[in-house]
Parts: C-alpha cells; sequence; structure tokens
C-alpha cells in the first residue's frame, strides 16, 4: 500500500527527464536485449494471494492507451490527488511500456490480442483491485 510519504517522495522526484535506453549502447544499433520469452498473456491472475486491508482508500484506475505527452505532469498531478483525496491510483497500460512505473505508480498490464480480451483482462484487474472508477490518461493530462 502506497502512503502519504511515498506520494510525497514520487512529488520530491518527478522529473521531465526520460530514462536513456542503454540497449544500442551495450548491444549496438537497434537491437535490444532478449525479452526473457515473458508473455503477459501467458499469467492468470492470482488473486487468493493477495487481500486488500485498507478499505478506507478508494481506487481509481488510469487507463494508458498511448505514451502520454507530459508522463511527469500526470504523475506530479495524481500523486497530489492521492493524497488530497486518499485515494491509490492505479495505471492500466495498453502499452509495451508504461512511464509510469519509473515514478512508483502501481501498473498493471493489460494483455489481450482483441479489443475483446483487452476488455476481460481490464475487467479482471478492475475487479481484483476493486476500483471504484476508470478514466483515461489523456484526459487526466487537460488538468490544469
Amino acid at each position: 500500500m502506497i502512503l502519504e510519504q511515498d506520494y510525497a517522495r514520487i512529488l520530491a522526484n518527478v522529473s521531465p527527464h526520460t530514462p536513456r535506453d542503454l540497449d544500442p549502447s551495450l548491444f549496438g544499433a537497434g537491437a535490444k536485449a532478449e525479452s526473457g520469452g515473458f508473455d503477459p498473456a501467458m499469467r492468470a491472475p492470482a488473486t487468493a494471494l493477495w487481500t486488500l486491508s485498507d478499505k478506507r482508500i478508494s481506487r481509481v484506475g488510469i487507463r494508458i492507451r498511448a505514451p502520454l505527452d507530459d508522463p511527469a505532469f500526470v504523475a506530479s498531478r495524481l500523486a497530489a490527488i492521492a493524497v488530497e483525496r486518499r485515494v491509490l491510483p492505479i495505471f492500466l497500460s495498453h502499452t509495451a511500456a508504461s512511464e509510469m512505473l519509473r515514478f512508483g505508480f502501481r501498473v498493471e498490464h493489460v494483455s489481450g490480442a482483441t479489443a475483446e480480451e483487452r476488455a476481460v483482462c481490464e475487467e479482471q484487474i478492475k475487479r481484483f483491485w476493486k476500483i471504484a472508477m476508470i478514466v483515461d490518461a489523456a484526459d487526466v493530462e487537460k488538468l490544469g
């Protein structure tokens, strides 16, 4: 469970700079490290392994369908909202890599080959985390 001091740490460390991709330096231009064969579609959710101990905190899903224009802005806004309103933002990422993971947020990767499979996966994540509502990250970027 992320606590208020964790969000304070996120706010203190938010930077608009993105990490440098080291793969070209290590493996040559255009090359990538091996993925290890990880396929998120092969992993079934194990909801019996975890229990939600704090029922007082609302959970809000933030759907990411495309890379964000300004992930640092979104991170700072959501960290502030989380502290002020006692909500736990959980990102539902439809992209291969989520920028929000580097800020310390909980990111769930939505898998599936078709839109229907991704909708089923997203629904499972929503039920698991007891997410009250899901908003698009693109809408969060519009916050002032």
